[in-house]
């Protein structure tokens, strides 16, 4: 199973190793290794078959499910990886930063865009608008990702919807930053960062 990022603004994509993927957490510890944290919010696709080169007109067939989660980015020290070629790699693997909850929604529902996603940091919504990608964008990111890599049952096309917002704990403050998802009023996550 993969996990395919496709950034903000950009017509490329990467992938992330299963280990960065979990469903829910109420606490995420920044690691030692890691300086900073930011956080985007995402609308995923979850892949029903496997394939190769998919045409754009036969993308809709590939697709089981989507849904919205959250992907964390961290920003490794500088005394950890020097070479700043193989960071982005690095900052990319670490567990448990990419969140993509259980609720999804049927397929046929995908053209509509019927669901309400809002996203908040400390009750408030640093993130603006969210861009949500049309119907024809799903399915030319789709045809695009399987002309240069395979996509497998299960894989999850995650679609960033703004760019990454900076996350952090100011020292004095009482509480920790709080990242909450909520679609069609129902919390998907809320999670504090550490």
């Amino acid at each position: 199973m993969n996990i395919i990022v496709s950034p903000y603004g950009k017509p490329t994509f990467y992938c992330r190793p299963d280990s960065t993927l979990i469903r829910a957490l109420d606490e995420y510890y920044i690691p030692d290794q890691v300086e900073r944290i930011a956080a985007s919010p995402v609308m995923y696709i979850k892949t029903l078959r496997a394939g190769k080169a998919v045409a754009h007109r036969f993308a809709e067939r590939y697709i089981d499910s989507f849904g919205f989660g959250i992907l964390l980015h961290p920003t490794l020290k500088r005394e950890v990886f020097t070479d700043e070629a193989e960071r982005p790699f690095i900052e990319n693997s670490l567990d448990y930063t990419s969140i993509i909850p259980l609720l999804s929604f049927p397929e046929s529902e995908l053209a509509f865009h019927t669901h309400k996603f809002e996203t908040s940091l400390n009750y408030k919504n640093p993130f603006g608008e969210l861009h949500l990608p049309t119907y024809e964008e799903i399915m030319e990111k789709i045809s695009t990702i399987s002309r240069y890599c395979s996509l497998r049952i299960g894989d999850f096309i995650t679609i960033e919807l703004t760019p990454g917002i900076k996350i952090s704990h100011q020292p004095g403050e009482e509480f920790p930053p709080r990242l909450i998802g909520k679609v069609d009023e129902k919390e998907i996550f809320n999670f504090v960062i550490k």
